[in-house]
């Protein structure tokens, strides 16, 4: 295909009499200053700039029907990674958990998560979680209980060193209803799920009101601490991702609110479930219904980072830590299909976001103290659409890496895997790799992470025989360890 086109602008901050709404000058609406962007000429990718993954292993179910990875986390010396997803049948939907060697991609072991019900309806795995000391990985998920009718919210324990369960817990709202999880963080000795549970319903198959739901288990024993259902004024409280405070002081549940179309964001007392503040993000735009947003939580403990998007548009707030009081907000008006994704930086002072915009990744640094733009680019692949999925910030803070799927010129609905590396000071693209092409008719990224090493590694699904979709790892070490790419097999 044709040379990839990027475009990276370098920003700089001047006063404006009034806000402005476009996302040459991104409106910071909690303060005078706002950003303007000046636009740099664009610039082809070079073949040195294309790599290809340091080793790519698939793992096939035992159905061997639709295997999917959801989210992979590393150990803390980045020798082992371990990935977990779902594995459709045409009875029900269990789990698989692998833990890979980073060097080689070899496996280590295998966990298999069969579920309880004789047969059921959709469930899957939310996200991962590492003990702090790496002995113990927790697996949020929502799984069918016995009676097959309705899903509950499962946390699943594994013994890092072979696998082996060490515990499960699983939580039902207030009513018999579809209960998910959503996402798991690990603080000290505990263990913290959230979700959302089933409040009440008009009637049966008809309208069902949603809260969020969270839960705290001894990390060691699974005996729970806590449980706590958020009802916030909203006749629904979506929660879609939780993060901790560095420090392990608080834990911050990010949802949205129905039909209110607010972002909503909880913070609770890691120790008693009680909640600290709750704080609302009005003027989400639009009458559509407000799709997921994430959070993140700055290095320093200071500030909480919140994003959402409805309709078209986006929003980004961020926090007081301690209060809940916006500090700054900034929205973006024009094309963007799906929520910004979020990465704080280790400096503290900068905040990353990628999302799609006019059907191209946008990515840009924000400064986390103004909301001000730092630098922005733009990544417009070989076919269509190109939608980013995940953000990842190495732990020193120099790369950024982002991942998501692009369409290809020769089959519009047959996304590949793009996934990119940037200079995190400046935007400047590192390294691209677009996986795909004749391997397989499709692909979907979920997650990419960072090592502390240089190292990135991507988890997905990928459909390899024309019928049923696999897990897929790849690695991607830095550009002087990877083998160049050739344009043309692309």
């Amino acid at each position: 295909h044709p040379p990839v086109s990027y475009r990276s602008h370098g920003c700089s901050n001047r006063p404006m009499s009034r806000p402005r709404t476009t996302w040459g000058a991104l409106s910071v609406t909690a303060m005078t200053l706002v950003t303007a962007c000046q636009p740099s000429p664009d610039a082809a990718v070079t073949a040195q700039r294309d790599v290809r993954p340091a080793w790519v292993v698939t793992y096939d179910g035992p159905k061997h029907k639709n295997d999917g990875a959801a989210d992979i986390v590393l150990s803390p010396d980045g020798a082992t990674a371990f990935v977990s997803g779902t594995n459709h049948s045409n009875r029900c939907v269990d789990f698989s958990t692998i833990a890979y060697d980073t060097t080689d991609g070899s496996k280590h072991w295998v966990a298999l998560y069969e579920s309880l019900a004789r047969w059921c309806g959709s469930g899957g795995v939310a996200g991962l979680a590492l003990s702090p000391d790496a002995g113990t990985l927790f697996v949020a998920a929502s799984s069918y209980g016995r009676s097959g009718e309705d899903s509950d919210i499962t946390t699943i324990a594994y013994d890092t060193a072979d696998g082996s369960k060490l515990w499960e817990a699983r939580e039902e709202g207030p009513i018999s209803g579809q209960d998910d999880a959503v996402d798991v963080v690990a603080v000290g000795d505990a263990v913290y799920v959230t979700g959302n549970v089933t409040t009440r319903c008009v009637a049966r198959f008809d309208t069902c009101y949603v809260a969020i739901a969270t839960a705290a288990y001894d990390a060691t024993t699974g005996n729970r601490e806590w449980f706590v259902v958020h009802r916030g004024d909203a006749a629904s409280s979506f929660g879609t991702e939780m993060v901790a405070a560095p420090n392990g002081g608080v834990i911050y549940v990010a949802g949205v609110s129905v039909p209110s179309h607010e972002l909503e964001t909880v913070a609770y007392d890691p120790a008693t479930g009680v909640e600290r503040w709750t704080a609302h993000s009005s003027h989400i735009y639009g009458s559509s219904f407000p799709r997921h947003s994430q959070i993140d939580v700055s290095r320093d403990g200071a500030w909480v980072f919140v994003s959402g998007t409805t309709g078209d548009r986006y929003r980004l707030v961020a926090y007081a830590s301690d209060t809940g009081a916006e500090v700054w907000t900034t929205a973006n008006r024009l094309n963007i299909g799906d929520v910004a994704r979020l990465a704080a930086s280790p400096s503290a002072d900068v905040l990353f976001f990628t999302a799609e915009n006019r059907r191209d990744y946008l990515t840009a640094a924000i400064d986390a103290r103004t909301g001000g733009t730092l630098w922005r680019s733009r990544y417009d692949g070989a076919g269509y659409d190109d939608i980013p999925q995940s953000i990842a910030v190495s732990d020193d803070g120099s790369r950024l890496y982002v991942t998501g799927e692009s369409g290809r010129r020769d089959c519009e609905y047959c996304p590949s895997f793009a996934t990119l590396a940037f200079d995190a000071a400046d935007g400047e693209v590192l390294w691209t790799d677009r996986y795909g092409g004749e391997a397989f008719m499709y692909g979907y990224p979920a997650r990419i992470v960072a090592s502390g090493d240089g190292d990135s590694y991507l988890v997905g699904s990928v459909e390899t025989d024309e019928t049923w979709d696999d897990f897929v790892t790849l690695k991607y070490g830095t550009p002087d360890a990877m083998m160049r790419r050739d344009p043309s097999t692309k």
